[in-house]
């Protein structure tokens, strides 16, 4: 691929994410011109990499939404769904015992890596809801 030709030398500059108020990805943009974005008032820096643009606050503006009590809801409500432990119970039940052993264990394992990665997430909500709760 061809080097990006410009009349200055931002080709070597990092690149940063630009995202909406919403947290929707818009495009990418030359860390010269997000600068020049914050400094204006037009943006805010979310991290290093990430900035929102229509937000003067430095916060994520999609988070800031969110009380507190809707947040203690969302934990509620998360907790309160537990269908998908009964689901893969069900679809663990129902794996044909009279196939290939391995093929029998591969499968209850991608079950049980499901669970597993819907807990993982359920846990990293929970810790980014603690965090916007504390702030």
């Amino acid at each position: 691929m061809a080097p990006i030709k410009t009349n200055s030398d931002t080709k070597d500059e990092l690149m940063i994410k630009v995202i909406d108020v919403q947290g929707n990805y818009l495009h990418d943009t030359y860390e010269r011109r997000a600068k020049g974005l914050v400094k204006k008032g037009r943006a805010s820096y979310i991290n290093e990499c990430t900035i929102c643009m229509g937000s003067a606050s430095g916060k994520e503006p999609y988070m800031e939404q969110m009380t507190k009590e809707e947040m203690l809801k969302e934990i509620e409500l998360m907790l309160k769904n537990q269908d998908y432990f009964k689901m893969a119970l069900d679809t663990i039940e129902k794996i044909p015992t009279d196939m290939d052993k391995e093929l029998v264990e591969q499968r209850i394992t991608a079950v049980m890596n499901i669970v597993k990665e819907k807990e993982t997430t359920n846990q990293k909500l929970i810790d980014l809801w603690t965090q916007m709760y504390q702030a």
